[in-house]
């Protein structure tokens, strides 16, 4: 009875992840099932049924989650992430270029790289992401958001590309 409860617990934690979008590499639980209790195989093979889309096993009953992760920057406050999970998101770079006017900043798009026009030193996070929301190219990669209380004053940025996309 005290493999099923461990079964039962990284099953949860794995539910739990799932639920968070957080990317699990691996899950062992091989020695808890190969107990030939039958109750145990009839819960994994629940939980793999459950999961499928998301769960591969091999033949060590090793779980294998294929959570794919959103891509993310942030430049300053500004917290830039990727609208589809995975890989690909890596592939979106954000440049933000002093030359437009405070209130009238520009974004522009070509292909996955995204330039945004500010105002040095006037312009701040809040009208970047408005910026951004305006333009149905831009938001149709990325969602911007704060990181932090409030929304400081925008800095200019070279390049920087989205990371950590799975």
């Amino acid at each position: 009875m005290s493999r099923l409860k461990n079964i039962l617990r990284k099953m949860s934690k794995v539910r739990e992840g799932i639920a968070r979008r957080s990317f699990y590499d691996k899950v062992n639980i091989s020695d808890d099932v190969r107990d030939n209790s039958p109750l145990a195989k009839k819960l994994y093979a629940k939980e793999v049924e459950a999961y499928r889309s998301i769960i591969r096993t091999d033949e060590d009953t090793i779980l294998e989650t294929d959570i794919n992760v959103a891509a993310l920057a942030q430049i300053g406050n500004l917290v830039i992430t990727a609208v589809e999970n995975g890989a690909a998101g890596n592939l979106i770079s954000i440049e933000i270029l002093d030359g437009a006017t405070a209130g009238s900043e520009t974004v522009f798009v070509e292909d996955r790289n995204i330039v945004i026009g500010i105002e040095e030193g006037i312009s701040d996070y809040d009208a970047i992401i408005a910026a951004i929301v305006a333009s149905d190219e831009a938001s149709a990669l990325i969602t911007p958001s704060l990181d932090g209380l409030g929304s400081d004053v925008a800095i200019v940025s070279d390049i920087v590309y989205l990371m950590d996309g799975k």
